[in-house]
């Protein structure tokens, strides 16, 4: 269905004009930043722009079960500029006409439910206004504070609030994300303290050009390009969203080969630290016994899950506090300044029986329920009380398919240590990497 959102579009027009006054393009020696004028700026917005109406229209529906029908469904809705906002014809022709695709709106909905996320929080966070509002008060200096792309070309968004995180991602991922949600839908219900990515929406974009500039000719395979391009996102929850400062931090996977970073890399403080590099530091989370053994415990069953369905190349991401760099007034402050959450709404009863219809699962308590390893300034404590831990289970939609054998493959050949690499066998990757947390965990 065709759907004009009138403030979303004129936010989406304002919000670009007042960049291109507010903004320039930003001398990060990282060179990623996506700024005004970007090939991705546009992109940005639309999907912004995109995930308020969707999150606004799932959220319109009235609660009900959830049935098998809801994994498979997706909802289409058109974006459509206002272009008589926009006086300049050079600024008419940047426009497009956007073909929003909300994926499964309804399980997406329940997940975020579950982790108590009400509509409001949700659509405050992941739509334009609160950019936009930063941007007009000062706080922000460029998007490229909060937008940048990988190595890989993936563009990556924290929004303003810093609590959720969107990702593009290939058209193979999307797909392969729809063909486990039933499963991964269940996993995290069945185990509310699951340190699995939390995943709160599965969208794309289909942009339209709707004119053609310079006129030139095109070829229709050309011109069908430029008409209908596609990006795929997901919405996550960021893991570092924390009321203090996280001092150090490690992406830990349990192989070695190319696990540890450069010197040059080593005076950025803001980049993960790996393998090799926590055993160079001889770091280990000190959680004491009871702790550790939930820990561990709760990490074997999300491990497991991803085993059974053939997914390697996550990580453990862990995020450390130190109190002794941080003086306890201080501390006390940076926590008391953190805005208290909305009380979440409570899930439906007849979800509960849904799930257990479903899959035969127990149902899982609704109560408000906080995960252990987030219970204590959204983080765990270590036994001594010297440190903040902050963990998540994250990169965990990439499948061992072919590709993935014959990386496997030649590795193995450029190494001669098929046990030192990344990529290898779900079953390997697992037990490797249960064994390193087991080591690392006190």
């Amino acid at each position: 269905s065709a759907c004009v959102c009138t403030t979303c579009t004129n936010a989406r027009i304002f919000l670009t004009i007042c960049f291109s006054f507010f903004c320039s393009p930003p001398g990060s020696p990282k060179g990623l930043a996506v700024h005004f004028g970007h090939e991705n700026w546009d992109t940005v917005i639309n999907i912004m722009v995109g995930i308020r109406l969707a999150a606004g229209r799932a959220s319109s529906e009235p609660q009900r079960a959830i049935e098998r029908y809801d994994f498979v469904m997706k909802e289409k809705f058109s974006i459509l500029p206002n272009t008589g906002m926009v006086k300049s014809i050079s600024d008419r022709r940047s426009l497009f006409a956007v073909r929003f695709v909300d994926y499964a709106p309804m399980v997406f909905r329940r997940l975020r439910e579950r982790f108590h996320i009400s509509s409001e929080t949700y659509v405050r966070s992941v739509g334009p206004e609160q950019l936009l509002g930063n941007l007009l008060l000062g706080n922000l200096s460029s998007l490229s504070e909060l937008v940048s792309e990988g190595r890989s070309g993936a563009l990556f968004y924290y929004t303003a609030d810093g609590k959720f995180m969107i990702k593009t991602i290939s058209k193979s991922t999307a797909m392969f994300l729809r063909s486990i949600l039933l499963d991964y839908y269940e996993h995290v219900m069945a185990n509310p303290d699951s340190l699995l990515t939390r995943f709160f929406g599965l969208h794309a974009i289909r942009l339209k050009e709707k004119h053609r500039s310079g006129g030139a000719v095109l070829s229709p395979h050309m011109a069908a390009d430029r008409r209908m391009h596609k990006k795929y996102f997901i919405v996550m929850s960021n893991f570092f969203h924390t009321p203090v400062e996280i001092h150090r931090r490690y992406d830990l996977k349990g192989s070695t080969y190319k696990r540890q970073l450069s010197p040059d890399q080593l005076k950025d403080s803001t980049v993960a630290l790996k393998d090799l590099d926590i055993d160079r530091e001889k770091e280990q989370m000190e959680l004491g016994p009871e702790r550790r053994s939930q820990l561990l415990a709760q990490m074997q069953k999300d491990v497991e899950f991803l085993r059974v369905h053939q997914i390697i190349d996550y990580s453990l991401l862990l995020g450390i506090f130190y109190r002794g760099q941080q003086p306890d007034d201080v501390l006390a402050a940076m926590v008391s300044s953190t805005p208290t959450p909305p009380p979440p709404r409570p899930l439906s009863f007849h979800h509960n029986f849904r799930l257990h219809h479903l899959s035969g699962l127990s149902q899982p308590s609704m109560e408000p329920h906080v995960p252990f390893f987030q219970a204590e300034f959204g983080g765990m404590w270590s036994a001594d009380k010297s440190k903040l831990y902050y963990v998540g289970i994250v990169d965990i939609l990439t499948c061992w398919n072919t590709v993935k054998k014959l990386e496997h493959a030649f590795k193995t050949v450029q190494t001669g240590d098929p046990k030192s690499i990344s990529c290898v066998n779900p079953d390997y990757y697992a037990e490797r990497f249960m064994a390193f947390m087991r080591r690392h965990i006190e």
